[in-house]
């Protein structure tokens, strides 16, 4: 800290004190602020509200040193100013410049450390201090040996006198070898290292390739997870645009492998995404990511929100348009990702008939991802089909796909008339399918 800085975080110091003082005066006010810090069904989950900081402070690399007594946190992001460090010692204030693009810096978010902590200890190049009862800045003359020059390091002491340290070490560990995805949809940060005792791992994100479908960026993501001697490897195709002010919504396809070693798309089963994982089951057998507005534990999305309707409805358009491109990509590799198996993907029983009538099945807020899927497949010519692609109006599917082993498609057209008749999802029973 230069002699110049030194004055206003000796002020801000003071004013905090003030502060802590008032709130010892008014536990009702220091109650509530409580209760908006231990807000999380699982505590360990401030770990990811440590990378949500690292990211909005555009750092491409964190790491965690996790030991029994202290958990330490660092990353290669801009160091802290003033105002972060008034933000990170007051309630209800970030720095923040907008919130579409940052997922929220040094907010309530950060405050989620005092799960497992009553001092936070804060090193970087401009920066050295310790937070005396959650809020008061106080100067450190020393630095924390091992702290590389252009890190900015969180030191946190297993030290809540209503805490077990061994159960924190515990909720930890478990939480760092376990992260979902937790790089997929960040801005900045592209690999996470871990070390808990003996054992290291590390997340990574890699951009193999991608390519612009006119506002759609399409981009093939690979993410690996080492962990100790375990490794594994996932490969998605990420369709991301951007809305007004600058969100931006992704839908996501993970790949698999066919028997003969072509690439084909792969069944999952994830949680709506706001950055990171959220507990909202979506249904859909690929994943979503969207600025939702939050409940408060940041673990479910706000019901009859405007904001969070209008983003089911863009991820919705988004993720049928996506089929298409999948379509295109594939037969540019003559590889056909669009294939049988799409029907395991992407959601299509939206609709049974009744008494000769179409009625349509509710999905409550998942319902524009049915009505979406269904126009693609009623106008686009995307069913796999013998021979390749069909419309709706050419494909007929057989009712056992042993009918379409005995007749072909020039059979077919005959019969119908139409010489672009298909054969559609020919490996695939419609009585089987329950379609």
């Amino acid at each position: 800290m230069t002699t110049e800085d030194e004055l206003p975080f000796k002020a801000l110091s003071q004013l905090r004190e003030s502060e802590a003082n008032w709130l010892d005066d008014h536990p009702s006010v220091k109650n509530l602020i409580n209760g908006a810090i231990y807000k999380y069904s699982d505590w360990a989950h401030f770990i990811y509200e440590l990378l949500q900081n690292a990211d909005d402070c555009g750092a491409s690399q964190a790491r965690f040193n996790l030991d029994p007594l202290r958990l330490v946190f660092a990353h290669n992001g801009n160091p802290f100013s003033l105002a972060d460090v008034n933000a990170i010692t007051a309630f209800g204030e970030s720095t923040k410049e907008n919130i579409q693009n940052k997922i929220g810096k040094f907010g309530i978010g950060f405050k989620s450390v005092y799960y497992c902590t009553e001092t936070p200890y804060i090193y970087d190049k401009n920066y050295k201090f310790f937070l005396e009862r959650r809020m008061i800045p106080r100067q450190l003359r020393e630095d924390f040996i091992g702290r590389d020059v252009d890190e900015t390091l969180f030191e946190l002491p297993f030290d809540k006198p209503d805490k077990n340290p061994e159960a924190c070490h515990k909720a930890i560990s478990s939480r760092l070898q376990n992260l979902s995805y937790p790089l997929l949809f960040l801005n900045h940060l592209k690999e996470i290292q871990y070390k808990v005792g003996a054992i290291e791992g590390y997340y990574q994100k890699k951009v193999e390739e991608s390519q612009q479908f006119e506002d759609i960026t399409a981009e093939l993501i690979c993410c690996t997870n080492e962990h100790g001697d375990t490794k594994s490897k996932d490969k998605l195709w990420i369709f991301t645009r951007s809305a007004e002010k600058g969100m931006k919504y992704s839908v996501g396809f993970f790949l698999g492998e066919k028997d003969d070693g072509k690439t084909c798309l792969r069944h999952v089963d994830m949680p709506a995404f706001c950055f990171f994982p959220t507990k909202e089951a979506t249904g859909l057998h690929f994943i979503i990511q969207a600025p939702f507005l939050l409940t408060d534990s940041r673990e479910g999305i706000r019901q009859d929100e405007p904001h969070n309707e209008t983003m089911l409805q863009l991820l919705a358009d988004l993720a049928a348009k996506s089929i298409v491109l999948l379509k295109e990509i594939g037969e540019s590799r003559e590889n056909h990702l669009v294939d049988d198996n799409i029907l395991d993907i992407v959601p299509i029983k939206g609709t049974y008939s009744l008494d000769g009538k179409i009625h349509r099945k509710h999905y409550g807020e998942w319902q524009p991802f049915y009505v979406a899927t269904d126009e693609v497949f009623k106008h686009k010519n995307i069913i796999p089909a013998k021979g390749g692609y069909a419309s709706s109006l050419k494909a007929y599917w057989a009712e056992e796909n042993k009918i379409a082993d005995l007749f072909t498609n020039e059979q077919l057209s005959q019969l119908y008339n139409d010489d672009e008749s298909k054969w559609a999802f020919p490996s695939i029973s419609r009585n089987t399918h329950g379609i």
